[in-house]
């Protein structure tokens, strides 16, 4: 996200447009979004409340402490998670609901052990082992003792959209903007999709 802001930044230096940033589950993101107490946010599920645009996917991992029987393999199916202690994000997490529902579509049950309020706290407690967890990859990884490992089954991603109030409630210079907001994140998205 800062690179992007920075990009439109560049791009847009008389907009008038000023970002400050909040991090929240996605719920509580759109309930300050409705409030009207922030004006866009990032959510990974649309509301029928506000309007959104997808800007695009994140692909979902298995993420396993190094050494453990999964980490060799290129990629696992949900079913080879049947058995392990899950580290999930809480229930007002968007990530929660679609893994739930990942795991679900599979005939697959959780067996969660422990909940956290976000990636980085899970990633702590897969790093000591005993448990695994799913989720998209995020720098974290890169700081722990993990592996994250591709799903294979059919849907192993989740959207992400841009949010903001209905017409008329958002702010004049972000009214006249947002389209441009939105072709950026997407045209960047499309850019780090692209093969290299």
């Amino acid at each position: 996200i800062p690179s992007i802001v920075e990009g439109f930044q560049k791009k847009y230096p008389d907009s008038g447009i000023t970002f400050h940033f909040a991090q929240h589950m996605n719920s509580d993101l759109l309930t300050e979004l409705k409030a009207g107490r922030i004006d866009l946010a990032f959510c990974v599920t649309a509301d029928s409340d506000v309007e959104c645009a997808k800007i695009g996917e994140q692909a979902l991992y298995a993420v396993v402490p190094n050494g453990h029987r999964l980490a060799g393999y290129e990629s696992v199916s949900v079913r080879d998670l049947a058995n392990e202690k899950m580290v999930l994000l809480h229930k007002s997490s968007g990530l929660r609901a679609t893994v739930e529902e990942l795991f679900s579509d599979e005939g697959v049950p959780l067996h969660i052990a422990y909940e956290t309020q976000e990636c980085n706290s899970a990633l702590q407690f897969v790093s000591i082992g005993g448990c695994v967890t799913v989720m998209p990859k995020v720098p974290a990884m890169q700081l722990q003792p993990v592996t994250a490992i591709p799903i294979s089954d059919r849907r192993t991603y989740r959207s992400v959209f841009l949010a903001w109030r209905k017409s008329g409630t958002l702010p004049p210079g972000l009214a006249v903007w947002l389209p441009n907001i939105i072709y950026l994140f997407i045209a960047v998205y499309l850019y780090r999709k692209a093969p290299k």
